[in-house]
């Protein structure tokens, strides 16, 4: 049985902090701006009087049936038995076709050594029983790192937990 990992956005605890970049450049030796994670700002837009800004980390989402993979030409797109989605660097030949394909925009384009990159995962410190570095990092806890029934079951105790709280402020007030 496949236990898919992934790493989860939870949007509402992104502060715009740019942690997860610097990470990845970090652990992979990229060079600044050249992370296989990106923070797309959305804003300033009027909110309920109020000017707005909102952050959302873009990454690839390591997904359970991968676009990216099913249209590379070369199969330089790869799924773990974890299912992790790693690139082959030295099968890619840079066409892009991966990135069009990709619902997430997550991929991006070396132009230097003319190959598509994407998030591996960390997959050496996964082996080694760690988080991401960009999850790991993550001051806000807007990125989590686990199984995808995992990450689900939490997310949904959040949830449940976060309307229980609004309903006893809204009894409180009134």
């Amino acid at each position: 049985m496949l236990v898919q990992r992934t790493i989860v956005v939870d949007v509402d605890s992104c502060i715009g902090c740019r942690t997860c970049e610097v990470a990845c450049e970090e652990v992979n030796n990229f060079l600044p701006g050249e992370a296989a994670i990106r923070l797309q700002i959305i804003g300033p837009m009027p909110l309920g009087g109020k000017l707005v800004t909102t952050y959302s980390p873009v990454l690839c989402r390591h997904c359970i049936k991968a676009p990216c993979k099913e249209v590379c030409p070369t199969q330089a797109i790869e799924r773990r038995a974890d299912g992790i989605v790693l690139l082959v660097e030295d099968r890619c030949i840079g066409c892009k076709i991966c990135m069009d394909a990709c619902p997430f925009r997550a991929l991006s384009y070396d132009s230097n050594r003319d190959i598509v990159v994407k998030c591996n995962m960390c997959v050496t410190r996964v082996d080694q029983g760690l988080e991401p570095f960009c999850v790991q990092h993550c001051p806000g806890g807007a990125l989590r790192f686990g199984t995808v029934n995992e990450l689900m079951n939490v997310l949904q105790r959040e949830r449940e937990e976060r309307v229980m709280f609004a309903l006893l402020r809204d009894n409180i007030r009134q």
